[in-house]
């Protein structure tokens, strides 16, 4: 690297003269000023990163969440539904079975009795 001074190596008498201006060399207040805002470049993406969890949430919950639920409730659902068809489905039949309104059939021995010693 060079010793010279960046208005040295430009020969601008403008160069110069911003030197004089500003008192140091405009070199290294390039460099500290670029340092500087690297610096706040990488603050801002760390502040930026660390948001990230909380703005997740909001998508995990609305979108992600419901499905693992369904999954997860899916096969007591079916299993529940299937019980209750199946149930309704005996209760229906016990009612509107014809052979349990003739005599030959006994409905507290359920079973065929002639003649049923209930219904006589």
């Amino acid at each position: 690297m060079h010793s010279l001074s960046l208005a040295d190596r430009l020969g601008l008498d403008e160069a110069h003269s911003l030197v004089a201006i500003l008192g140091t060399d405009v070199g290294e207040a390039l460099r500290v000023f670029s340092d500087e805002m690297r610096d706040r470049r990488l603050l801002r993406a760390e502040e930026r990163a660390n948001q990230l969890p909380v703005k997740m949430v909001g998508p995990l919950g609305l979108f992600i969440f419901p499905v693992i639920l369904g999954l997860v409730m899916l096969p007591m659902i079916l299993r529940l539904m299937s019980v209750a068809i199946a149930s309704l489905a005996a209760a229906t039949s016990e009612r509107m079975d014809p052979p349990l309104a003739t005599p030959e059939f006994c409905p507290v021995l359920r079973r065929r009795h002639t003649p049923c010693p209930i219904l006589g």
